[in-house]
């Protein structure tokens, strides 16, 4: 648009039309005293009367910008209503001058262009906070006689405050493609992105998949396309979360963190998009320097403990922990973590103990996976079954039984013989060792269970006994 005023400016620089759009492009610029300076040069077309009119809606049009579509000025769309209702009269009647309609149509038609519809609604717009359900008769006009982009907008934002959800996402839609002299496009497709998730979250089945296909596709579009106010990127992570496009809302977190470096928020939600995308590292470097800038914050510390646990940093995890109880005392996660990584730690630790020993053996259990059973059950006869060594040998013995079972140089009645051989050491052998206590600690019995090497054995009545007997 400003490159087609340009234009028009060099071919007729005194023509009605020129300098009724630079007026308009002033106002939109903040330059309001500029616009309506300029405005004075329509005197011979208009006369004073026009001048003055014009200068009073230059100022009125001025007071949609950009910024306060962001800011989400309420107070000012209705101030701006409210002025246009008390101008139109007058501007009604310079407007149906024969001369006027040549000129300054082109800036009615997007900015001032609904003075008819105002006039009639005029005791209404000049309450100066109307019911917006009441406004949107006002609009439905509005936008039959003036499609602009502004109004569909504005249009939208009062259905949207009426609880009409689904026709202000389709008012929205309008707004991206119709023609506005205030730049409203990225504005709109952010209300409707924020609409459309909403809407998903309480849809069925296949409405969600819809809903959600197209917020997705207009986020990224907005990820694309410049900066935002912080708060409108704190809404648009928020949004990628919900559509679970946790990489969209790191890359939208990191851009606001660029535009807003001292913006402790863009940091929370860089942090909490690395941790749902598993970069725990990340994460754990993110929140040491929130801390940083926010010492002392014991919840901040807390969960720079989750990250530490999630990241298999137990020790730091627990530093962490024990740090925001120091902070706070009573800080309400903290205690409760602590016995979390107890837990998980007594299970590793039983998990690991028996590991060790594997791994000793692990010239046998070579010998025992590669089919070599007899072998295998050699290398171990001097091995004294205690401790964590009995579930060690039950490993190696059950393999053997696998591997015994599937021997085809032997008859089918010697494989039969050797595989229950070693089955019944491998139970034997687990069994001697809940005798003599070993399974006690309920994390060694949570090994067993798990673990994959006596699966082979799991269907043998010894077996579901000897469980049956750990379970009571």
């Amino acid at each position: 648009m400003r490159d087609a005023v340009t234009r028009l400016e060099l071919v007729a620089p005194d023509s009605v039309s020129a300098i009724s759009w630079r007026a308009a492009l002033l106002a939109l610029d903040g330059d309001v005293g500029g616009a309506q300076r300029l405005c004075t040069r329509l005197r011979p077309v208009v006369g004073d009367e026009g001048v003055e009119v014009f200068q009073a809606g230059v100022r009125i049009a001025g007071m949609i910008t950009e910024e306060n579509l962001w800011n989400n000025d309420l107070g000012t769309r209705v101030k701006f209503l409210s002025e246009i209702a008390t101008l139109a009269p007058r501007l009604g009647k310079v407007m149906e001058a024969p001369d006027a309609l040549n000129g300054f149509s082109e800036l009615a038609t997007y900015r001032l262009p609904s003075y008819r519809v105002f006039t009639g609604h005029a005791d209404l717009l000049r309450g100066g906070s109307p019911d917006p359900k009441k406004l949107l008769d006002v609009f439905a006009e509005t936008v039959k006689v003036c499609p602009s982009g502004l109004y569909f907008y504005l249009h939208g934002v009062f259905l949207v405050l009426s609880d009409q959800h689904v026709e202000a996402c389709a008012a929205m839609r309008k707004a991206l493609t119709a023609p506005s002299i205030v730049p409203v496009a990225r504005k709109a497709r952010y209300e409707l992105t924020i609409m459309l998730a909403n809407r998903a979250a309480d849809a069925s089945v296949l409405a969600r998949w819809a809903l959600e296909n197209e917020a997705r596709d207009h986020l990224r579009m907005l990820a694309r396309d410049g900066v935002y106010p912080a708060p409108a990127y704190r809404s648009l992570c928020t949004v990628a979360r919900s559509l679970h496009d946790d990489a969209l809302a790191l890359s939208l977190s990191e851009a606001w963190r660029r535009r807003y470096p001292d913006d402790v928020n863009a940091l929370r939600a860089r942090g909490i998009a690395e941790g749902r995308l598993g970069a725990y590292e990340r994460q754990i470097g993110t929140l040491n320097t929130l801390l940083e800038k926010t010492p002392g914050d014991a919840d901040l510390v807390n969960v720079r403990g989750l990250a530490q646990l999630n990241g298999n940093a137990f020790a730091d995890a627990a530093a962490s922990w024990f740090e925001a109880l120091r902070l706070d005392p009573r800080q309400p996660n903290a205690a409760g973590n602590l016995a979390v990584i107890e837990s998980r730690v007594r299970r590793r630790q039983a998990i690991y103990r028996v590991l060790l020993e594997k791994l000793r053996l692990r010239a046998a259990l070579i010998l025992a996976h590669q089919g070599q059973h007899a072998e295998a059950v050699k290398a171990v006869a001097a091995e004294k079954p205690g401790g964590d060594t009995a579930p060690a040998l039950a490993c190696l013995y059950a393999v053997a039984a696998r591997a015994a079972a599937a021997d085809t140089k032997v008859s089918p009645e010697e494989r039969g013989k050797r595989a229950e051989e070693y089955a019944v050491k491998a139970v034997d052998l687990l069994r001697g060792a809940h005798e003599a206590g070993y399974f006690k600690d309920a994390w060694r019995l949570k090994y067993l269970e798990g673990e994959r090497d006596f699966d082979m054995l799991r269907q043998r009545e010894d077996f579901k006994k000897l469980m049956d007997a750990l379970n009571k």
